[in-house]
């Protein structure tokens, strides 16, 4: 009973379908339907929560990874790319500045 629960909980969680306060007062009544005891109570809310916290963390990760992996694949620089030629730019302006410097000397 309890591990269908927990599932169909967590299932809910990583849908995005509750906040955290929806999530405790479903838990309150889940509990309250189980008959646990309030220290049962309490460890099944604790793992719940942790478990919900590490599906988040996992999901935020995979959507990293993910966005990572399109962005490469459409071609699209990174910021430190984009930060890298922008420092060759301003270096080639510089060559560029004083070349002309140069020319309009010996002029």
């Amino acid at each position: 009973m309890i591990d269908i629960l927990k599932k169909g909980i967590l299932i809910g969680v990583g849908l995005g379908v509750t906040s955290k306060t929806r999530l405790e007062e479903l838990l309150k009544n889940a509990m309250n339907e189980a008959k646990m005891s309030e220290e049962e109570g309490r460890k099944f809310v604790n793992s719940i929560l942790e478990q919900s916290e590490a599906a988040e963390k996992n999901m935020e990760k995979s959507i990293s990874t993910q966005v990572k992996k399109m962005l490469v694949e459409m071609h699209i620089p990174t910021r430190e790319e984009i930060d890298s030629q922008i420092a060759i730019i301003e270096e080639l302006n510089t060559k560029i500045d004083k070349l002309r410097e140069e020319i309009a000397r010996k002029n």
